[in-house]
């Protein structure tokens, strides 16, 4: 799942652009990557050849060096044995002897150090094939990297819940999920957490509460009990600013019409499922819940939500085009209430990454 950097424009147009460029890319290359190959293969070859030339030469004169060393070692055991067998003086020939021993040591010293290095000496590895190992990294993956946004710590106490509930989504969600948060379609109002994907628009207002949340007959109230000291049973009753369900419902309403009128197209094709779905995430690990009969919408923990969503159905013939249309309507509608004044245009992203792509093939090819 990849979270949007809210200052991110023209997404479809970076999209079609980014998904289209690899195989046009390799189009455009292809002869002149396949000529470049192939030298390479042919430099391995004669790479391969000398190699072989250069092993047999070494075995060979290890062979002779090994030779050497058998003979120095017969040549000093028989200047030892020379004084035994014909009373001779003994210490002309032990100089001799051990002039010749020490003389073998260091030759198969030396041997053993230059047969150590041959063994080092790696053999040429074959180039890899333009076409089907990973030279050249594909565009796409990098282009979506390229709007993706680092989440940050947790400032405020309820952006602990709703950053935990975001890479929980991160960790389960593949990179056709795209999440946006704490956007607005109205003045003076967050989003909590949308996720748009292949199984449309999700929508959620993130509640860390604790205590006791209770819902009956449209009223809510949220306590906390506790007992003083002696004993005494008391419970703190905590305020609630406005009723989230309600809460849900608006903002909810507010992505839809963004959407509806930002991508009619979209949503004549998908016609009713493109209704957004989601609701209400409770996400403090010891609160209590006693949400009666009736409730308007949907709620749960993170859990539950995350259990919800992987089981849902995908939309049938739903793209990332569809994706990026929507995160073109949403954040189309952001910028028109936070103008900021720096803004990143994916279609420019896409063609760095092109050019970037061109330029490495380019030197690929120039040193093959």
């Amino acid at each position: 799942m990849i979270v949007i950097n809210p200052k991110s424009v023209h997404l479809e147009k970076g999209y079609l652009l980014a998904s289209q460029a690899d195989s046009q890319v390799r189009s455009r290359w292809h002869d002149k990557l396949q000529k470049a190959f192939t030298r390479r293969q042919q430099q391995h070859e004669t790479a391969v050849s000398e190699y072989e030339k250069r092993k047999q030469v070494t075995n060979r004169d290890i062979l002779t060096g090994v030779i050497y060393v058998m003979g120095g070692i017969g040549a000093g055991t028989i200047c030892f044995l020379i004084p035994l067998l014909f009373g001779l003086t003994t210490s002309f020939w032990a100089i001799i002897g051990t002039i010749i021993f020490s003389l073998t040591s260091m030759l198969g010293i030396g041997l053993g150090i230059f047969w150590l290095i041959q063994l080092t000496l790696p053999k040429p590895q074959p180039p890899a094939n333009p076409f089907q190992a990973q030279i050249f990294s594909p565009i796409l993956p990098q282009w979506k990297a390229a709007m993706n946004i680092r989440l940050p710590p947790a400032i405020q106490h309820g952006d602990k819940g709703e950053l935990a509930f975001i890479r929980k989504l991160q960790f389960m969600l593949g990179n056709d999920y795209f999440l946006l948060s704490g956007i607005q379609q109205r003045h003076g109002e967050d989003v909590d957490v949308v996720l748009i994907g292949p199984k449309g628009v999700w929508v959620f207002e993130v509640k860390y509460w604790s205590g006791t949340i209770r819902w009956q007959s449209g009223h809510w109230s949220r306590f906390k009990t506790y007992h003083e000291q002696g004993g005494k049973l008391s419970i703190e009753n905590k305020p609630i600013a406005q009723p989230p369900d309600k809460q849900w419902q608006r903002v909810a309403e507010d992505v839809n019409r963004s959407v509806q009128m930002r991508c009619p197209g979209l949503v004549s094709r998908h016609l009713s499922r493109m209704i957004v779905k989601g609701g209400l995430v409770f996400t403090h690990e010891s609160a209590k819940y006693e949400i009666g009969s009736g409730f308007p919408i949907s709620w749960g923990s993170s859990e539950w939500w995350l259990g919800h969503i992987m089981t849902a159905p995908k939309i049938p013939n739903w793209s990332e085009t569809d994706s990026m249309a929507i995160l073109d309507a949403l954040l189309g509608r952001h910028r028109e209430i936070h103008n900021y004044p720096n803004t990143r245009c994916m279609v420019e992203q896409a063609t760095k990454l092109v050019a970037n792509s061109e330029a490495l093939m380019t030197n690929w090819v120039k040193h093959s």
